[in-house]
């Protein structure tokens, strides 16, 4: 696949998003996707000059599948278009409070970083098992169960 053009939308403007497991809304832009082998999972809604085009596509290759979301989700849309993915690749939630973000991340030699971000003026704690016995490494600490995150921090945690 391919995108043409990306139209932006207004900062209050929303663009529907249908397909058979998603019915959402997009905002900030719209691709124009050409689709060459892709599968078109949903499509814009509306009658602006993009209703009818593909919003979101998949396109299997290899072992794998990549996926193309043409247009930001509310959160609704996104956990829509999310969970056919997470139920099929057995994947497992980790919950984190409102306002913390966390990502995980490869090295080269195999070690996991896992980025722990506070995007609130609160301080925050949580505690994910997944994350015991790794460090640290903006304190060198040794993460055992409860990790305090202060407001607008950020945790950098190797993960061995």
């Amino acid at each position: 696949m391919w995108v043409e053009e990306i139209d932006a939308l207004a900062p209050s403007e929303t663009i529907d998003v249908h397909g058979d497991t998603v019915d959402a809304k997009g905002e900030i832009v719209a691709s124009i996707i050409h689709r060459e082998g892709a599968e078109c999972l949903a499509t814009y809604g509306g009658d602006e000059f993009y209703a009818g085009h593909s919003a979101l596509t998949v396109n299997a290759y290899g072992k794998g599948k990549a996926y193309f979301v043409g247009t930001p989700l509310d959160e609704t849309g996104m956990s829509a278009f999310m969970a056919p993915i997470i139920k099929e690749l057995d994947l497992k939630s980790l919950d984190t409070p409102e306002d913390v973000s966390l990502s995980v991340r490869y090295g080269d030699d195999g070690t996991r970083y896992a980025f722990l971000i506070n995007n609130s003026a609160a301080d925050k704690r949580l505690c994910l098992s997944e994350l015991n016995g790794g460090t640290e490494l903006l304190a060198g600490t040794v993460i055992n169960d409860l990790i305090e995150l202060k407001p607008y921090g950020v945790d950098v945690i190797a993960l061995r």
